[in-house]
């Protein structure tokens, strides 16, 4: 089995023979080069075949029977979805790959196809084996390392962790190895019965990049990637969202034990991956929501409120408002009183869902009422606030009466209550969430600016809380 894996961030060039799996009879001598930024390129000294023009552009015949093709550009492009190679004895294979040579030199039948430089980019490049698609489970294990995995090295060193998640092995490996030349730090290896396709094993190593870009509360590169099969690990290589430097923590070293244990990675990583395949959506939301940079306010207004409505939905946090027998009847009732030019905007506008600021109330209650009364003066208060910003921003174009200050106030209260939802959900402790409350900046912004800006004034705090207060 191959033990030393092929980072992202190291260079690689291929020579060999390559050629397409329907013609294995024309093979082209090329080079294969990785430059260590995720572009891969093959630079042939020739071509795989011609095209025939008539089967290029759209052919149109007018009145007069005139015959007319038009050709655009994206009609030249030639595109391989799968392209062998071997190099020193090494089977490569290569997928979604596109010809970007000159139009000049674009292949047409009955063209010497010998003559010239064929420059093909692609997508996806494995090492080791030739792979016939990428929609089988071919795959029945992957290996990935993550910078900020070696959070959860135990002090001692050494420590692995083996657990089970969906039906699926999952083992965090190598710890205590970064010094041992056929390993490169810690990694994360699942194993499954049932196989994975090459896009699964991708949906599985950006859950588990996913996961420690939250706990550590920081966008982490993925360093290597292989895919096994059968006794052999084979490298992927790939453009990712961001490429690791191998770096075990990026973190000072307070803060990898915080993390470690505030995030047990067998219980929090088992339950990410439920979290994952119950609310795909809502993760790919929130991991945007926490490292992407919006240009304006208004831009994280909606992304927290669509994040926040997205996760209450997908963790089925309430029901629905009315019995589905009685709302039905409500509904036909008011169609019937209903003049006709209004019957469909009241087809479109009543509906039986929780609203924006119900949801919001819901995400604060299943995080506790003791962290949220040290994050929140007033949940209803936040909720009423973020719901008419967000209204009069999408159904008016601008918020009405709402300062930046207050907005920004908004946004870092919603992002931390999502925030905190998906930490209950995962596992994380009462106690270590009030640390993590007490302890981060993100968080420490949010209460200072909750205070602030989101204390109800003395005419609307509710006449209960008005009693506590004389009293």
């Amino acid at each position: 089995m191959n033990e030393s894996p092929f980072p992202f961030a190291e260079k690689g060039e291929w020579v060999g023979h390559w050629w397409l799996p329907e013609n294995p009879g024309n093979r082209i001598f090329g080079t294969l080069r990785y430059d260590g930024r995720g572009n891969i390129e093959l630079k042939l000294e020739g071509f795989f075949g011609g095209r025939n023009m008539a089967d290029v552009g759209k052919v149109t015949i007018d009145n007069q029977g005139n015959i007319a093709r038009t050709v655009r550009s994206r009609d030249l492009r030639i595109s391989y979805d799968i392209i062998y190679g071997v190099s020193d004895g090494k089977e490569i294979t290569i997928f979604n790959a596109e010809d970007k040579s000159s139009i000049k030199n674009t292949r047409w039948c009955g063209v010497n196809n010998s003559v010239g430089n064929c420059r093909i980019s692609a997508d996806f490049l494995i090492l080791g084996q030739h792979v016939r698609n990428t929609e089988d489970k071919l795959f029945d294990g992957l290996r990935v390392s993550v910078d900020n995995l070696g959070c959860w090295d135990s002090l001692e060193g050494g420590q692995e962790f083996k657990f089970s998640a969906l039906g699926k092995s999952v083992e965090i490996c190598g710890f205590g190895s970064s010094e041992k030349p056929n390993q490169r730090g810690p990694f994360c290896q699942i194993i499954s019965g049932e196989g994975f396709s090459l896009q699964e094993a991708l949906d599985e190593v950006r859950a588990i990049q996913n996961f420690i870009s939250f706990v550590v509360n920081q966008f982490s590169g993925i360093v290597w990637v292989q895919l096994r099969t059968g006794n052999e690990c084979l490298d992927l290589l790939f453009l990712p969202v961001k490429i690791g430097v191998g770096t075990g923590v990026a973190r000072g070293k307070f803060d990898a034990e915080l993390t470690s244990n505030a995030f047990p990675i067998d219980i929090a990583l088992s339950k990410w991956f439920e979290l994952v395949n119950r609310a795909q959506a809502a993760i790919n939301m929130v991991i945007t929501m926490q490292f992407e940079k919006m240009p304006f306010i208004e831009n994280d207004l909606l992304m927290v409120t669509m994040t926040a409505e997205v996760l209450h939905r997908n963790l089925k946090l309430g029901g629905r408002p009315y019995v589905n027998k009685e709302f039905k009847l409500m509904r036909e009732k008011l169609l019937e009183a209903a003049p006709d030019g209004y019957k469909e905007m009241i087809k479109s506008s009543i509906r039986n869902e929780l609203t924006l600021r119900q949801r919001l109330v819901g995400l604060a209650d299943f995080v506790g009422e003791d962290l949220i009364s040290a994050l929140i003066p007033d949940v209803e208060y936040w909720a009423k606030e973020t719901t008419k910003a967000r209204n009069y921003l999408t159904h008016e174009g601008k918020v009405k009466n709402q300062s930046v200050e207050e907005l920004i106030a908004i946004v870092d209260v919603t992002k931390a209550v999502v925030v905190l939802s998906v930490m209950r959900y995962i596992g994380v402790s009462d106690e270590y969430q009030k640390i993590i409350v007490s302890r981060h900046r993100q968080f420490i912004k949010a209460v200072l600016r909750a205070r602030e800006w989101l204390t109800p004034p003395s005419e609307e705090i509710t006449e209960e809380k008005q009693n506590n207060t004389n009293a």
